[in-house]
């Protein structure tokens, strides 16, 4: 397991790399893989295992007798003296007032995430609806200048899409170093989170099921007007049906987007990293 690798590097790495040390180190990934397992086994979660594993096996002083490598944790004759260890994250633990706040900054943002998103999807329906109109009879605008228009108002509808997002974005400023993972688990923290995201997990369900139901029946308009007999107005029908198609899926990922604040906060947090490591003092 990469996080189980990665704290045991993070371990070993303040002394020499002998071939003792390599063994224990190797010794002690099994021991720790097997804790996970039983763990994981008995219904924790992969984040809860894993911070119970750091808090079981995560001194390596504690651990130099089991591993037999106390002497080689002494410090060398002639080296510096290590008057103490001290057990330190390298990353400092998510407190719960971030926690919160980041999961707040998700919440309040996530209608705002799927507006701009599905304005994406709508910034094509103007340019669709005058390309369809183009090709009728005493249509006022020539078909070039139509599409420029339809061009230019799809620009303008994806730069009001592009704003809203990097609005979102900015939400999230002060909370770099979660987004970014820069922080250890706190078991509290995860508890609290997950708890949230499930709370709102029917609600989730429930956008998700609306938005598939939405993103299925969103070409029904347009197979209807395809497989009609041909009319004068056929141009003019399959521009609207595609747009009706368009609308259709646009606010299916707006009614699901909005909903899952809950399991972005808690898929973000639940990615920490526990990293920890014994260094001289």
């Amino acid at each position: 397991m990469n996080e189980i690798s990665e704290y045991l590097e993070t371990m070993f790495r303040p002394y020499p790399q002998t071939p003792r040390l390599r063994e224990a180190k190797a010794e002690l990934h099994g021991m720790m893989e097997d804790a996970y397992a039983g763990l994981i086994a008995d219904g924790a979660t992969p984040n809860e295992a894993m911070v119970q594993i750091v808090s079981d096996f995560g001194s390596l002083d504690e651990l130099a007798l089991t591993l037999g490598i106390t002497a080689d944790l002494e410090p060398r004759a002639g080296g510096p003296v290590r008057p103490s260890d001290e057990r330190v994250p390298v990353h400092a633990p998510i407190s719960m007032d971030e926690a919160k706040g980041f999961t707040e900054a998700h919440r309040r943002t996530a209608p705002r995430l799927g507006a701009g998103v599905a304005l994406y999807v709508l910034a094509a329906i103007p340019l669709v609806l005058l390309l369809g109109a183009s090709d009728q009879p005493g249509f006022p605008l020539d078909a070039g200048v139509a599409i420029a228009i339809g061009l230019v108002l799809a620009l303008a509808l994806g730069a009001i899409a592009t704003v809203t997002i990097v609005r979102v974005s900015g939400a999230f400023a002060p909370f770099a170093r979660i987004q970014e993972r820069r922080f250890s688990p706190d078991a509290d923290v995860i508890r609290w989170v997950n708890e949230v995201a499930r709370a709102n997990e029917r609600r989730q369900t429930r956008s998700l099921t609306v938005g598939v139901l939405l993103w299925v029946l969103s070409p029904a308009a347009l197979i209807i007007v395809v497989l009609a007999p041909p009319t004068s107005l056929q141009s003019v029908w399959i521009g609207a049906s595609t747009a009706f198609l368009l609308l259709v899926v646009a606010i299916g990922l707006f009614v699901f987007l909005r909903e899952t604040w809950a399991s972005s906060a808690a898929g973000a947090i639940n990615r920490g990293v526990p990293r920890t490591a014994t260094v001289p003092v």
